[in-house]
């Protein structure tokens, strides 16, 4: 048997201004279930996130959001053999080693997995310094953790299980076998996700999404990985850059069987990049508009200008879309080129100012601070962010970057090879920290992240300005700031922070 789990999460000062934080019912553990219930290969959920709970982890004085660590291991079926955890970030890896290290002093016969991008990216290391994970899967993992339970079943050695990272020992000397991955999954139209034993309610009844307030919502996937290969992101490592298309078909029965049992009125579409190919996308939201009238629906990760003309923008809000998020991450096409993003600024602009005539809740993200920044293009990608706003952008966020392990900026700043123990903890440290996102300033860090913090503190200034910049030029905004929070509905950084305040102080409920 083996128990999949959905571990807790870190709840930073930052994370009460995003949507989301809440967590969503965990699609990559009913992706796995779906897999293992097929071979009839018995398996648990625990979902650590089913919970109102938060705790502090007073060793790295930070408060984490999910079950204790304590609970999460009472919960654990004796009778299990392997317990799989997902990692999908690295600035939230050592709550997660907590609770390997919980999970090892109560049952140290267990064996423990880790998959996601995180020990995807970071393999090597994780196997040589913690001897407490046994095995990680790299990539799509569906495939090959049905072959590592009945290869473990069976007593197969390890040599002919795909897709592992594991150790061996020859002559004293420790070496970190990878072996092979299994091919991309191609044919997901009958590949969906299993939510037998994933709580499904907790989440619909608090009505928490990743991109709205006060809606049963799911998560879905229409598509998977990205021909992208943007030096900051670990998409590449983690799944190639074959783009896997689901077809409408597929996507359509899914939505319907959510909106049938659960009573689902929101879609968060998980993917990576959905708006890439034209034909299929505008039948995408041809189809939505026709069979799903009165359902919304985001792109949570953000989405590419390049298609997105007044055709296809009219269809997205035909179609459902609530709200639309950019992703041009720099105002500089020399830092674009750098960072191999390939943004259209022309079509970009024009796409924004016709999702807000269109009457769109337009947001938009950006990074600073990449190792190769100079003044000018910081400057460039600041100014940007004034001109976003002055555009219609409501809520533009101003990322500071943090080198991600799998991505090729990652290397550049790191020689992970040349990693010894310290290297290890110090990064993972820094990680939980300074995590790549839009932080709030804090001044208690200054002494020990100057760089870190003073550009926290200048993102957090454009990201401000950038939104009283949008109600200059749009007058009534200044209304909704007050008006939104009020009615529960906020829609970006700055009225969620007051809906928080206001929740606080008890003037709302929701």
């Amino acid at each position: 048997m083996i128990t999949l789990i959905s571990p807790q999460k870190l709840f930073s000062a930052s994370a009460r201004f995003y949507i989301g934080r809440g967590g969503a019912p965990p699609l990559n553990l009913a992706y796995l279930a779906r897999a293992l219930d097929n071979k009839k290969i018995p398996y648990d959920v625990i979902d650590t996130l089913a919970t109102d709970n938060h705790f502090e982890i007073e060793k790295f004085e930070i408060e984490a959001h999910g079950l204790s660590f304590e609970d999460t291991v009472e919960r654990i079926d004796p009778k299990t053999k392997v317990v799989g955890i997902s990692s999908m970030f690295s600035n939230e890896y050592l709550i997660i080693r907590e609770l390997i290290l919980k999970i090892k002093e109560r049952f140290p016969q267990m064996i423990i997995i880790l998959g996601g991008e995180h020990p995807t990216a970071f393999a090597e290391n994780t196997l040589k310094y913690e001897p407490e994970v046994d095995y990680i899967f790299h990539g799509e993992a569906e495939e090959s953790l049905v072959q590592f339970m009945e290869n473990y079943r069976a007593s197969i050695p390890l040599e002919d299980t795909p897709g592992i990272f594991y150790r061996k020992f020859e002559n004293g000397n420790l070496e970190i076998i990878r072996n092979e991955r299994l091919p991309r999954l191609t044919d997901l139209d009958d590949h969906l996700p299993l939510w037998d034993k994933i709580p499904v309610e907790y989440y619909l009844e608090r009505k928490l999404s990743l991109s709205r307030i006060g809606v049963k919502s799911m998560p879905i996937l229409a598509t998977r990985g990205c021909p992208y290969k943007c030096t900051f992101c670990s998409n590449e490592k983690m799944w190639g850059t074959r783009y896997v298309m689901r077809s409408i078909e597929s996507v359509l029965k899914e939505m319907k069987l959510y909106v049938q049992v659960y009573g689902v009125e929101h879609f968060d579409f998980q993917d990576l990049s959905t708006s890439i190919n034209k034909k299929w996308f505008r039948s995408l939201l041809q189809t939505l508009k026709t069979e799903l009238p009165g359902v919304t629906w985001e792109m949570t990760v953000g989405t590419r200008s390049e298609i997105l003309d007044e055709e296809v923008l009219l269809l997205l809000k035909e179609s459902g879309t609530t709200q639309l998020t950019y992703a041009p991450e720099t105002g500089s096409e020399n830092m674009s080129k750098k960072i191999k993003k390939k943004i259209n600024f022309e079509k970009l602009y024009s796409s924004i100012k016709t999702a807000n005539r269109l009457g769109m809740e337009v947001k938009s993200h950006l990074i600073i601070g990449f190792p190769s920044e100079n003044l000018i293009e910081l400057i460039q990608t600041l100014l940007l962010a004034l001109r976003l706003g002055w555009y219609g952008v409501k809520g533009v966020s101003v990322y500071v970057f943090s080198p991600y392990p799998g991505s090729e900026l990652f290397e550049e700043v790191y020689e992970q090879s040349k990693f010894t123990k310290d290297d290890y903890f110090n990064y993972l440290k820094y990680q939980l920290i300074n995590s790549a996102g839009a932080r709030v300033f804090n001044p208690r860090n200054l002494i020990k992240f100057p760089k870190e913090e003073i550009l926290t503190f200048i993102g957090n200034v454009f990201m401000v300005l950038a939104y009283f910049c949008s109600m200059i030029r749009f007058p009534r905004r200044l209304l909704n700031l007050i008006l939104n929070p009020l009615k529960g509905d906020p829609r970006n950084p700055l009225e969620i922070g007051i809906h928080n305040l206001l929740k606080k102080m008890m003037i709302v409920s929701k």
